[in-house]
């Protein structure tokens, strides 16, 4: 009597893939004061690059600037890890608090969302501006996003001087950097290996 014994391993493999990216140092194209009150922040243009041109606010009140369109370039579909925002800038009061601003994240170019956080600048010092950056101990900044959220231009932030005192503060670049993992689909289906003994 001839004893077959068949041991079929079936072998399923759904391995779906990650990919973590970020979208680099981008700096924003677009700025704006709020509608009031009439003291604002001069020179907007100046924002937009690392070159010891200043954007100036003067005021002793909550003026809000408003600085968008990143063009971050997010993955569509990827899940957000962390986003990153940096000030370069100077401040001219001796007093640290009039150097420092509140910063919060918009979706719609206007609205804050989520919780702020603030960037302290050094007390003026010609060509040498400080850079200060957020992202590490908030990540997304308690709240939600999707690509097609941060990809928006009218994503950026809101920021605003923190200090109801005298005391300017000048602000020469500003960046956002987010990092996200793109999802993988399912992978290849593994293979059926049969082993036969006789």
């Amino acid at each position: 009597m001839r004893t077959i014994k068949r041991l079929l391993v079936v072998l399923l493999l759904l391995c779906g893939s990650v990919l973590a990216d970020n979208t680099g140092e981008q700096s924003g194209a677009s700025s704006a004061n709020e509608a009031s009150p009439a003291t604002a922040w001069v020179g907007l243009a100046s924002l937009y690059a690392s070159d010891d041109a200043y954007c100036i606010y003067t005021g002793v009140g909550r003026d809000t600037l408003y600085i968008t369109n990143f063009t971050m370039g997010v993955t569509a579909g990827a899940t957000i890890d962390s986003i990153w925002f940096s000030t370069e800038g100077q401040g001219t009061s001796t007093n640290q608090s009039r150097r420092r601003i509140i910063i919060n994240l918009v979706k719609d170019g206007k609205t804050v969302v989520g919780e702020n956080v603030t960037h302290t600048h050094n007390q003026t010092d010609a060509g040498d501006n400080t850079v200060r950056s957020t992202g590490d101990t908030t990540p997304l900044w308690n709240t939600s996003w999707t690509a097609a959220e941060i990809n928006a231009t009218s994503f950026g932030v809101a920021l605003w001087k923190s200090a109801n005192q005298s005391g300017d503060i000048l602000i020469d670049h500003v960046t956002m950097y987010v990092a996200f993992t793109v999802g993988g689909g399912p992978g290849d289906v593994g293979q059926i290996i049969m082993l036969e003994n006789r």
